[in-house]
């Protein structure tokens, strides 16, 4: 019995201690990936920023063709991108990196922070041996204004969600004269 308790004992010690090196390695791996997602922009290098997408990647809508899109469009009018990472937050195979991306231009800078803003490089899966821009696998689209899809045929309107209530209430509310 004393046997058993001690095994039990050190199997727990040795859960406990690898769990904070197992974090820190990931996070540090990860801080890696957007600072060379930094260093390839600043260098004009899409296909290494697209190296480390997965091949699943969805984001409020956006799929990996459309992120190699955003990005060409962010690198046709920047030269340069610096990632100041705050914190990234490992939740054992997902993780998500706060930072500020500020893009730099001869004429112009635009900072925003991040996964608030836009988030297409916040969110990350542990998959194959290692972290890859994931997103956050949201389907609709969260942008504000009006965007149109086509659905079952005919083409639809999605109104972002301030205008949903008023919607409601004029639509149902109408009196027959």
């Amino acid at each position: 019995m004393k046997y058993i308790s001690a095994l039990l004992l050190l199997f727990a010690l040795l859960l406990a201690s690898c769990d904070p090196d197992t974090t820190a390695a990931d996070e540090y791996e990860i801080r890696n990936i957007i600072y060379g997602i930094s260093r390839d922009f600043s260098w004009g290098e899409v296909d290494g920023i697209m190296a480390h997408v997965h091949p699943d990647f969805r984001h409020k809508g956006m799929y990996s063709t459309e992120l190699r899109q955003l990005w060409e469009n962010r690198r046709g009018q920047y030269q340069l991108l610096e990632c100041e990472i705050s914190d990234v937050e490992v939740n054992y195979d997902r993780a998500t990196v706060f930072m500020t991306m500020t893009f730099q231009s001869s004429t112009s800078t635009y900072s925003y922070p991040e996964p608030e803003t836009f988030g297409d490089a916040s969110y990350f899966i542990y998959e194959g041996g290692s972290w890859q821009l994931y997103g956050d696998q949201t389907w609709r689209r969260a942008f504000s204004g009006f965007h149109r899809y086509r659905g079952h045929g005919r083409q639809s309107i999605i109104l972002p969600a301030e205008y949903k209530d008023c919607l409601r209430k004029t639509r149902f509310n109408k009196s027959k004269k």
